[in-house]
């Protein structure tokens, strides 16, 4: 039985430092509730509003040290960094330097830096002794027992040493659980029921019906870990009633996902279904709850996705096995991929960008020309979602999630090694796993537009090869996050002006795209409008010509690079370089224009290999942007192709959709030899409406 985000949980309960210290009088909540859920945001006011009024040097320390931490968490490390300071400075002791240390290593795994967080962990540990403070030795451990490779248990076994010599408090039960789920990740199930049981107890001796509910649905995972389904059924459900019972949507979804589970496992499908349901539904009260910190990027999807891909798996099975009567379940699963894809980019972006694009657009119409691929990554199966008009049909492959991800990372590896053809037979690979399978659903479509899950938002798709042909000189070739979030209004060719900007220059350390002249040159060739280049792209002036003309193309030729973080993405003017919110702050609808902008090409920016966040990133710059299209790249290209494809496409937009163009020049690109190899041409992605 897997334990699902138990690791978010405990995580973020172990983020606590010295419970008991920041309880709220009245019906608010306590901070450690709030600092246990996540909820950072709310937090962080309390504690600074009870440090105000604390007068004693103790709790004014312990209060220092939960709101660096709720500081960290909600991405101000340098606050973090004040408070951490003001709390050693009025209290240098080891127990103080023991805090510190572990919220600092809380920190550094949340920036997936494992050996810093290790270092920290394991001098909170000495400290700890030092002071003789069992809980924050404990604590230590619990976390130190999550990153070693070896001596985990042992860690584990000290841990509920120094908890059995407490009195019973939240802070107390907290950890236990803590170290039970440890146990769970060990595969010592035994040892975490066991675990599961003392805390419900002690939880049961403290009335503290919330910390019990969790004792009681974790001990309902331990259970089925050792096979005892009944009895862990009968848990699960006690568990629930008890988050009913409290009225808390964040235990509900977890201990209804869980029951789901469990009933699936037992053949149960339609029963399972139905409890899945309901776990969507309590995420959606959730969803604006677990959005509100931007220094938690993974936190939403994390929650979402195991749910929305659980319930989308046993829809998806359940429509194979009726067939045509599976329409309906096929619609559902869909419909819950799109509602993900557009939580992970309000996850990505940390606003509400997705949401303010959404209310503007023309929604997508059936077409039977156009094929839209849903390809659904589950981890012992791929789902191929196709549609053509009103019609939605399903293919299933025998491919798991983590083959066809290893699949496609080596793909996208050898895409970029321009100087051989070893790329070949994995591009002809992946056509006959993806593609072959669905060419009875394509025939007579010439456009094929996806909607790319997981790894496949790395690599081209276009560069596939069906042994004969690469895919995009069969088909015009497009991708969109989602079609609930692309307008399907066509290019308005009339009085088209547009915006061109560029670096060609060296400059802050990176270095010329001296073809960038000869590609902006070529863009105002086609288009009217006006043009930015080298020290005249300064990031005030870009400002202040969209300001002065709401440009329906901005074209942007200059180094950009998309991360994991959003914070870490930037596209690169004269003087500085632009971050994701000023992208918007400039381009997007409502502050200078009406009206979206309908292209945003960025010819010169990467993403790193197999990074499937960064390719989240890029595949929503055009939302983000609030513009209809983007093209974009995956890699960086030899910046004489780049110009010669770019003038291509805009030559060829006269008269063509934009992935139609888009085609038009990877195919000229194509002829020549010296381009021949797909990392010239095929890392152009037209993002968004391909119309």
């Amino acid at each position: 039985m897997e334990i699902g985000n138990a690791a978010q949980w405990c995580r973020r309960f172990l983020l606590l430092v010295w419970c008991g210290c920041c309880t709220v009088a009245g019906a608010q909540e306590s901070v450690d509730a709030l600092m246990a859920a996540g909820r950072y945001a709310e937090a962080i006011p309390r504690l600074q509003a009870q440090l105000e009024t604390a007068t004693d040097t103790a709790t004014r320390v312990r209060m220092l040290v939960a709101l660096g931490e709720a500081q960290t968490q909600y991405g101000d490390a340098s606050a973090a960094e004040h408070s951490w300071t003001q709390a050693l400075r009025l209290d240098p002791s080891p127990a103080t330097h023991a805090a510190v240390r572990l919220v600092q290593g809380n920190g550094k795994l949340a920036s997936h830096d494992r050996e810093g967080a290790i270092a920290d962990y394991r001098d909170a540990v000495r400290n700890a002794d030092a002071a003789a403070d069992a809980l924050l030795g404990a604590r230590a451990r619990i976390n130190l027992a999550r990153l070693v490779t070896g001596g985990a248990d042992t860690l584990l076994r000290q841990a509920e040493s120094r908890l059995d010599g407490l009195a019973d408090t939240s802070a107390v039960v907290m950890s236990r659980l803590a170290i039970g789920i440890r146990w769970l990740a060990l595969s010592a199930a035994g040892r975490a029921e066991r675990t599961f049981k003392t805390a419900e107890a002690q939880a049961t001796r403290l009335g503290d019906a919330r910390l019990g509910c969790y004792a009681q649905g974790y001990l309902g995972a331990a259970l089925a870990a050792r096979g005892q389904r009944t009895a862990a059924l009968t848990a699960t459900r006690r568990a629930l009633a008890t988050a009913s019972q409290l009225a808390a949507p964040e235990l509900l979804y977890r201990w209804q996902w869980q029951l789901g589970r469990l009933l699936a496992e037992q053949g149960e499908r339609s029963a399972a279904i139905e409890v899945y349901r309901q776990a969507v539904a309590q995420l959606q009260v959730l969803r604006g709850e677990l959005a509100a910190n931007p220094g938690q990027p993974d936190r939403l999807y994390e929650s979402l996705g195991p749910v929305y891909f659980g319930l989308a798996d046993l829809l998806l099975q359940r429509a194979a096995d009726s067939g045509e009567r599976g329409e309906q379940d096929r619609r559902e699963a869909r419909d819950l991929i799109e509602q993900l894809r557009a939580a992970e980019l309000r996850d990505y972006f940390g606003d509400e960008c997705v949401t303010t694009f959404q209310t503007r657009i023309t929604p997508v119409g059936g077409d039977q020309h156009t094929a839209i691929i849903y390809p659904i990554l589950l981890p012992d199966r791929l789902e191929m979602l196709v549609g053509r008009g009103d019609a939605l049909r399903q293919v299933t492959l025998p491919i798991t999630r983590r083959a066809l991800t290893e699949e496609v990372d080596a793909l996208r590896r050898l895409l970029e090694k321009r100087s051989t053809n070893e790329y070949l037979p994995l591009a002809q690979r992946l056509y006959d796993r993806l593609l072959r399978p669905l060419e009875a659903l394509l025939d007579g479509a010439d456009t094929l537009v996806f909607v790319p899950d997981g790894a496949l938002r790395t690599i081209p798709l276009g560069a596939l090869h069906d042994g004969q042909r690469f895919v995009i000189e069969r088909w015009v070739v497009a991708v969109t996050p989602g079609l609930k979030l692309t307008d399907a209004r066509p290019l308005q060719r009339k009085n088209l002006q547009a915006l061109v900007v560029g670096v060609s220059a060296p400059v802050q350390g990176l270095s010329a795209l001296p073809a960038v002249r000869a590609e902006v040159d070529g863009v105002r060739a086609v288009f009217d409008g006006e043009l930015l280049l080298d020290e005249d792209f300064s990031a005030e002036r870009f400002s202040q010509a969209l300001r002065r003309q709401p440009y329906a193309i901005v074209h942007i030729a200059s180094h950009g690079s998309f991360g994991s973080d959003p914070r870490r993405t930037w596209l690169l003017t004269w003087d500085r370089r632009l971050d994701l919110d000023h992208i918007e702050q400039d381009i997007g609808v409502g502050r200078y224009r009406d009206e979206p902008l309908e292209l945003l090409t960025l010819s010169a920016c990467e993403t790193a290999a197999g990074d499937e966040r960064a390719a989240l990133g890029l595949a929503g710059v055009a939302l983000k942007a609030g513009a209809r299209s983007a093209l974009a790249t995956l890699w960086q290209v030899d910046d004489r192709a780049t110009e010669q494809l770019v003038t291509h496409f805009y030559q060829a937009l006269r008269t063509q959709g934009k992935a139609a163009a888009l085609r038009s020049a990877q195919l000229a690109l194509l002829a020549e030899r010296r381009y021949h190899h797909p990392g010239f041409w095929a890392p152009f992605l037209l993002i968004g409406n391909w119309q």
